[in-house]
């Protein structure tokens, strides 16, 4: 058994045993009751080590409730302090990878293999490479360091280079093989997503595929007519009336999907006339990609279950699931689907019309509980193990227990959707389905859109919510930060939060340190990516103490985006101008070695000075 598997079944013995544990009463055994109250208690402890390392605002108070009182009640932490706290949960289970990464001489490279097809790499939202007119740096300055830094752009799908760390032994990595990486351009502010779809399967007459953009640069959502035009009795009529259930078909072997030949022969069991339902999801991958990934798609009729992987198919070659997924008459089963809605666009060009959620219909039965656990183990009496729900999916080859997992999703949901549609005509009629359909149909119509950022407002709420008071030098510190590290999360294609997370965020922005020493004092240990572009990152910050940086913090404030006077604009841009002629001169110095640790250090520098050109514009 290999070292992940075991995790694996480690930990679905401990969530076993965590279940059986909290179904005894406590009141069947004193000594149960007395583990219980020492558990809660030594997890006290861990809250109370954990909130000395991180904001999370009401946790020192709920911790000591939480040592009296043996319990921790629902009022005791606000929603900010829970997302607080998870946060730094987050922090440590990746501070924990990375020195088991390195116990096992595992070294990272942090440029990644490019997921075919370009993701839309090709659109018209980036700029042209040089300089605006004031001579200051473009977005495509950054991009370019981030294309010099990885040569490989676009198109590479070489596994993930690892390499060992001095004086250990080669490992053999067994995690993700295959990286999908989007083109940094991909990610540009001012780009809008454009359909990934090229051509337009099951469109009517009167609505063929947009082929330019509107007047504001977004693209339409290319089903919108067909959405709207969809009649439920016309295209579902044998869903409208009450039937037996189907039965819940035993487990089986999934058929994997990952050439083009096998998405046909998929296509060609789907297009069958005995296929009137289709149960689909979708599983991604949201913590090393700035957009995400869509990892793996799960689909099940009631004889046959697939798992397509995305990452080894580009839109075009998933391309004939359109022909299915946006077929009016073919019904499409999904749980909870708004997220998967948007993740099938973003990066498999696929599109979905005539959807029955089946977490609508338990929120329309106003059932116990909408999670798709409950029905899984009320409908079909199977206990749900959600111990993968946040596992990387990104693994190539998936172990045996992950797809499992991915198949058990499906494979239930068409008889489900039997029983649920049964319940509805029972206890409101027809009205109660239609219900249902409007609902899904309502979540089908979302667009995806590029994840956009707001200067100083974003900063603001970031600061209220974590219940920190910030003077105008800290603020602004805290929106040049937020403004730096979203740009270098779009060039390098990552997370924002792991380039700097949200509770190092704040404490760098707290201290608003403008030496290394003080930058490495306010936040221990630096994360990988401020650690490579610390000195950029102090001169930021100086920048920011200043007022020359940041402003938008004080706008915010005022509620408005007006310019500044004329004095200040000045001033911001001569900043710029300095920022980006220091840039430009330690590009032209690391040009012929181009390292990707000096290259992102001039990135950073480019970063900056885009901050203060934005400002000195404004």
């Amino acid at each position: 058994m290999s070292t992940s598997d075991a995790g694996v079944e480690l930990l679905r013995s401990l969530v076993a045993a965590t279940r059986a544990c909290a179904k005894t009463p406590a009141s069947a055994s004193s000594g149960l009751s007395e583990a219980q109250t020492s558990a809660v208690r030594r997890i006290a402890g861990l809250l109370r080590t954990i909130s000395s390392q991180a904001l999370v605002p009401g946790l020192s108070k709920a911790v000591e409730a939480v040592a009296d009182e043996g319990k921790l009640r629902p009022d005791m932490l606000s929603e900010a302090s829970v997302e607080a706290l998870a946060d730094a949960v987050d922090a440590l289970v990746e501070r924990t990878d990375t020195s088991l990464d390195r116990a096992r001489g595992i070294r990272h490279v942090t440029m990644s293999a490019v997921m075919r097809g370009g993701l839309g790499a090709e659109d018209s939202g980036a700029e042209a490479a040089g300089k605006s007119d004031s001579g200051l740096p473009r977005w495509s300055d950054l991009v370019a360091a981030e294309e010099r830094a990885a040569p490989s752009l676009p198109g590479d799908m070489s596994p993930l280079r690892v390499q060992p760390a001095e004086g250990a032994a080669p490992t053999v990595l067994t995690g993700p093989q295959r990286v999908g990486r989007r083109h940094p351009r991909a990610n540009d502010r001012a780009r809008h997503f454009r359909p990934l779809l090229r051509s337009k399967p099951n469109a009517l007459p009167e609505a063929p595929l947009a082929t330019s953009p509107a007047a504001d640069g977004s693209w339409p959502h290319p089903y919108a007519a067909e959405l709207a035009a969809l009649d439920w009795a016309t295209a579902f009529p044998w869903f409208l009336r009450r039937s037996t259930p189907g039965d819940f078909r035993p487990a089986a072997p999934a058929t994997w999907v990952d050439t083009p030949a096998a998405v046909a022969a998929m296509a060609e069991h789907l297009g069958e006339q005995r296929v009137q339902s289709v149960a689909i999801d979708v599983e991604a991958h949201n913590e090393h990609s700035f957009q995400g990934l869509t990892c793996l798609i799960q689909v099940s009729t009631r004889w046959q279950d697939f798992l397509v992987d995305p990452l080894a198919l580009g839109p075009e070659e998933l391309a004939p699931l359109n022909a299915v997924f946006t077929d009016p008459a073919v019904l499409k089963l999904l749980h909870g689907c708004d997220r998967d809605v948007v993740w099938l666009q973003r990066c498999c060009g696929i599109y979905l019309v005539g959807v029955f959620d089946t977490g609508q219909a338990a929120r329309v039965l106003d059932l116990p509980s909408a999670g798709l656990a409950y029905l899984l183990r009320t409908m079909a009496g199977v206990e749900a193990d959600k111990s993968l729900q946040r596992a990387d999916w990104r693994r190539r080859p998936l172990p045996p227990a992950m797809l499992g997992y991915a198949a058990e999703d499906t494979r239930f949901l068409v008889p489900i959707a039997d029983r649920l549609r049964n319940r509805l005509l029972d206890q409101g009629g027809e009205a109660a389905v239609m219900e249902v359909l409007d609902r899904s149909r309502k979540l089908c119509a979302q667009t995806y859109t590029i994840p956009a950022f707001r200067p100083g407002a974003g900063a603001r709420d970031l600061a209220a919510r974590a219940g920190l008071k910030l003077d105008d030098a800290q603020g602004r510190a805290l929106d040049a930060l937020s403004d730096w590290r979203d740009l270098v999360a779009r060039a390098t294609d990552e997370a924002p939060h792991t380039i700097l997370p949200k509770r190092a965020l704040l404490r760098i922005a707290e201290a608003a340190p403008v030496t290394l020493a003080g930058l490495a004092a306010a936040c221990h240990p630096l994360p990988p990516a401020v650690h490579v572009r610390a000195a950029a990152v102090c001169r930021l910050i100086a920048m920011a103490r200043e007022g020359k940086a940041g402003t938008a913090w004080t706008r915010a404030a005022d509620g408005s985006q007006s310019s500044s006077s004329s004095s200040s604009s000045a001033a911001g841009a001569g900043a710029a101008a300095q920022a980006a002629a220091a840039a430009a001169a330690h590009m032209e110095a690391v040009q012929p070695t181009a390292t990707a640790a000096s290259l992102r250090e001039a990135l950073a520098l480019v970063g900056v000075a885009g901050t203060l050109a934005q400002d000195a514009g404004n």
